[in-house]
């Protein structure tokens, strides 16, 4: 193929396709972003959205893997879910675009708490939402929450590639180690504990623990993932992660308690998202 046919290949590629391109957006461990506008039919619709394409140094395996976690994705309805637009292919997905900071960005400053409690409240919706759904992220981390406003009022879960629902069972882990929770852990190891809604339906409620931890003290807890890492293998672990690595003096007794229910290594008896809300003195103060 000599360079004026790559060029016309490339070039029908460009009009094919349903967004015209625009700024550079970033990167990620998979794929790149671009802020785009789409159109249809060559009019311009005028609604701006991100695009993330894949790296072509990406596996098969992992890119239908991403394309079924956004699929799972695109059939939520929540406004603290990102909203995907278009799956094409297994090379790119189409959202909207979103303006504001990351919630990783935000928690490395020192937040007033009716800042953190209405952060918090919307966090465990968003969770609440997913277990209802009975679906699982699979990264809730501050780095996977983004703002829809540049006034960072309205937060959004962004980042699906690893989503899937309860029914499918997962032969591996994923996750990001210091927010994961001990039962995702055993996974591989334990099959036969971790099987449907009853043993992963709260594994996120630990990860949103660990985030509002972590934007009340600065940091995640001391040791989190090693601490997290000795619940291998045990059923119902006794310890507390809160024993070992929390920070105790910056928190109130109301606080400390919501952090401590979100945090049990045992996730029949840790909160759920919903009780959470509905239980937490802390989260209804004003």
């Amino acid at each position: 193929m000599n360079h004026m046919y790559l060029f016309r290949f490339v070039l029908l590629f460009l009009l094919s396709s349903p967004v015209a391109w625009g700024a550079s957006g970033g990167y990620g461990n998979f794929g790149t972003i671009r802020f785009t506008t789409l159109f249809d039919d060559l009019q311009v619709v005028g609604l701006e959205v991100a695009q993330k394409t894949y790296w072509i140094t990406t596996t098969p395996a992992d890119r239908c893997r991403f394309l079924d976690g956004n699929q799972v994705a695109q059939e939520l309805e929540h406004k603290g879910c990102v909203k995907i637009h278009e799956i094409s292919g297994t090379n790119a997905i189409t959202m909207e675009r979103l303006y504001g900071s990351t919630l990783e960005q935000v928690i490395r400053l020192p937040l007033p708490e009716a800042i953190q409690r209405e952060i918090a409240r919307q966090l465990l919706e968003i969770v609440a939402y997913l277990q209802r759904e009975e679906v699982l992220h699979q990264d809730i981390k501050p780095a996977n929450f983004q703002f829809r406003d540049e006034e960072n009022t309205q937060l959004v879960l962004i980042d699906w590639d690893f989503a899937r629902k309860f029914a499918i069972t997962p032969k591996s882990a994923s996750g990001t180690p210091e927010y994961v929770a001990p039962e995702i852990f055993q996974i591989g190891r334990l099959p036969q504990l971790l099987v449907g809604k009853d043993k992963l339906g709260k594994a996120e409620s630990w990860s949103a623990g660990i985030i509002l931890h972590e934007m009340a003290t600065g940091r995640a807890p001391q040791g989190a993932e090693e601490n997290i890492r000795s619940c291998w293998g045990k059923p119902n672990p006794s310890i507390t992660i809160l024993e070992r690595g929390m920070d105790f003096e910056r928190l109130s007794l109301p606080h400390l308690k919501l952090l401590r229910n979100l945090l049990q290594p045992n996730p029949k008896e840790r909160w759920s998202a919903q009780e959470a809300l509905d239980n937490s003195e802390w989260l209804r103060e004003e």
